[in-house]
């Protein structure tokens, strides 16, 4: 393995996304972005959320692929809070594809999108803190959606 900085300096992280998103078929990247929004546009980003993950669910031509991405970007999280801070930028990006229904078999530990995003945040109180409304919200209606 690497050294954690030189990863992040290399953007490793940023080609590993790459990847992720030309299997998952790019959908409309202006609303994966974490800029603060007001009340109207959270429903209609929820909106959309729900026809990017219809969307995704089709267009996922190599789960393992995704699983392997997935699974790196949870390591290179891990190793430092730089790291961290990098992929925070992509939160809502994770966030919103955290339901591409890639099946979670044995020992595929951070082998989706939604553990890519809590390893963003895991053990970093600055960036829980800077979690924006929308995105708390998103999470609250996937661990709900889960226990159903």
């Amino acid at each position: 393995y690497q050294h954690p900085d030189l990863m992040r300096l290399l953007c490793v992280h940023e080609t590993v996304l790459a990847v992720m998103r030309n299997v998952l078929g790019e959908v409309d990247s202006s609303m994966f972005g974490t800029t603060t929004m007001s009340t109207s546009s959270i429903k209609e980003n929820q909106h959309k959320s729900n026809s990017a993950s219809e969307v995704t669910k089709a267009a996922c031509q190599s789960p393992a692929t995704v699983a392997a991405c997935c699974r790196f970007l949870t390591y290179f999280c891990r190793t430092s809070h730089n790291n961290q801070r990098a992929m925070f930028n992509h939160l809502g990006y994770l966030l919103n594809h955290s339901g591409t229904g890639i099946v979670k078999s044995t020992g595929m530990c951070g082998g989706t999108p939604l553990e890519v995003a809590a390893a963003t945040i895991r053990g970093n109180l600055e960036l829980a803190l800077a979690l924006k409304d929308w995105q708390l919200e998103h999470v609250v209606m996937l661990l709900a959606s889960s226990v159903t």
